[in-house]
């Protein structure tokens, strides 16, 4: 008898990005791959009866299902239950998988899908809440995870570190992450396209040790990008999957090409540190790290002036990469199933890019890419709505962090850029825009290459610093009139070169550029009907956001 298993990792997020340290980031990232990838599989075939089989249907990104083949009920229980058990084990109790099996229904593999989810959802949902760690005078507190007592000391960088188990074996995995996760991985990939170093060891030394060592390789400014991606749509698509083939093929060709897109965008990013390494001259490593990869999720840590160009060749390449791979399924019953469901064409995902100082507490900035990510994806779904597309098209939303403050995104867009609305203004959306909004966010991939070029256009004038900040500050003057008046005057003020050019035709030109169809260009506004956007404040504050062509 055949049975669908499914097994998912609640609260992944909150195990892997519960400290600030990136040593525990990185490990913790690595030790879930290593037991979502390899582990749980193994650990299910150990613990079945001789003479069961379990085939991989997909695991990656802490979900994973398989198809197993065993005799009795029991069997299956006791073999998740093992699962469980050594998943908890190896993380020091912090991570207790829930799972769901349904026996194979003949002929009807979405509705066994549809049972193991719902047992998997009711063991999310009915299980017990984590009991709180007490603590008492004589216990030391965890360094790094303070809700939990410190159970052992673990020489760090120099230091004695008082550490509980969790965050010590969070540790300890990120020394073996040069073999496990998505940076050993990597580094494979350049070792297949070049000369590359191939000693694992080595591949550590090419890791940035800290956030500041990432945020220092920016030019100009010491400050770090985050980039958050996650697939458009996908829901809906896992559930018109009808087959055991078609849910393997949609699992592998999404983790295949995420990984993918990935790497071949860090490796535009970093294309100078990677051929100075390739050519054996002095190596200063390389300045980003992937803090976590699988299934269709995606966060990266950059310095501020790549994160933006990596988010836009990532998206790019993860829609093309999708589509060469429906195209190339063997299957035809599975490629016409797929390209039905996708409106025959690639799968999409959308970013949210949040920039601050290496030093700005690391769960904050991540609440803010979470938030800028669900805003980028409301901008894609509406977008889509308005267009009657199947996939919405891929969308990234920015922001960047000055001071030491939270950042609530909403009533930040709202209180000071003038937004009312979640997706960029469109003849279909002027009804529900703000007067005078301040911002073009969310901004679909093709307009975001449009905002990249407006913005090397006002640096081939070498706009002073400070004018980019007096733009910037008038802007988001909250009187509109006030706004406009002080917007002409810094115009007025721009440098005239020779022949017609200078800053002045670049500012002109630079917001000219960004104006949406249907809407008309009267500067510093965009304006249909009492519908006012300016994108100068996004000029300004991307001014810094991309890489040198």
């Amino acid at each position: 008898m055949k049975w669908v298993v499914l097994f998912d990792v609640p609260s992944i997020k909150q195990y892997v990005f519960g400290s600030d340290a990136l040593a525990e980031i990185r490990g913790a990232s690595a030790l879930l791959d290593w037991l979502n990838r390899e582990q749980m599989h193994s650990q299910l075939r150990d613990a079945l009866p001789a003479g069961a089989k379990v085939e991989v249907v997909y695991a990656a990104g802490g979900f994973a299902q398989f198809v197993i083949t065993a005799d009795h009920t029991a069997d299956i229980e006791a073999a998740c239950q093992a699962v469980e058990r050594h998943v908890a084990e190896q993380t020091g109790g912090a991570v207790q998988p829930v799972y769901g099996f349904a026996p194979l229904a003949p002929n009807d593999y979405a509705e066994t899908l549809s049972q193991a989810f719902f047992q998997l959802r009711m063991q999310r949902e009915m299980g017990g809440t984590r009991p709180t760690v007490a603590q008492f005078p004589l216990l030391a507190e965890c360094q790094s995870l303070a809700h939990l007592p410190a159970e052992e000391l673990v020489s760090w960088g120099g230091e004695q570190l008082a550490l509980s188990e969790v965050a010590a074996r969070k540790r300890r995995f990120s020394r073996q992450a040069t073999r496990y996760g998505a940076w050993a991985k990597w580094m494979k990939h350049l070792a297949k396209t070049g000369p590359w170093p191939k000693e694992p060891d080595q591949w550590q030394q090419l890791r940035p040790d800290t956030f500041e060592a990432i945020g220092s390789a920016a030019r100009g400014r010491n400050y770090l990008g985050i980039v958050y991606a996650d697939g458009n749509a996908m829901g809906r698509i896992v559930r018109g999957l009808d087959s055991e083939q078609a849910c393997r093929a949609f699992s592998r060709l999404v983790d295949n090409s995420v990984h993918d897109a990935c790497f071949e965008a860090l490796d535009t990013v970093c294309a100078h540190e990677i051929a100075d390494i390739r050519e054996g001259g002095r190596n200063q490593g390389l300045p980003v790290d992937i803090l976590l990869l699988g299934g269709d999720d995606l966060l990266v840590a950059l310095p501020i002036d790549r994160a933006l160009d990596f988010a836009r060749h990532a998206t790019r390449r993860f829609s093309e990469l999708t589509a060469e791979a429906i195209q190339q399924i063997p299957d035809q019953a599975v490629r016409h199933r797929l390209q039905e469901l996708t409106g025959n064409c690639g799968l999409s995902i959308s970013c949210g890019v949040a920039f601050a100082r290496p030093q700005y507490p690391f769960y904050l900035l991540l609440e803010l890419s979470e938030a800028l990510l669900r805003s980028a994806k409301r901008a894609g779904d509406i977008a889509a709505r308005d267009a009657n597309r199947t996939v919405p098209e891929p969308h990234i939303d920015f922001h960047l962090v000055t001071g030491g403050h939270s950042v609530a995104l909403d009533e930040l867009r709202r209180t000071d850029y003038g937004v009312t609305f979640h997706a960029p203004p469109t003849a279909q959306s002027a009804s529900t825009a703000h007067v005078a909004a301040r911002t073009l966010r969310p901004y679909s991939l093709g307009r975001l290459d449009l905002l990249r070029d407006a913005v090397l256009k006002l640096r081939a004038q070498r706009f002073p610093r400070s004018k980019i900040h007096a733009l910037y500050d008038a802007a988001l003057e909250p009187n509109p009139a006030r706004a406009e008046q002080r917007l002409r005057e810094l115009f007025a003020r721009c440098r005239i070169g020779k022949q017609g050019e200078g800053e002045r035709r670049a500012l002109w030109e630079a917001t000219r550029m960004l104006c949406p169809n249907g809407y008309t260009y009267d500067y510093p506004w965009f304006k249909q009907g009492n519908v006012r956007v300016t994108p100068i404040a996004d000029l300004a504050e991307a001014y810094d956001l991309f890489c040198e062509p």
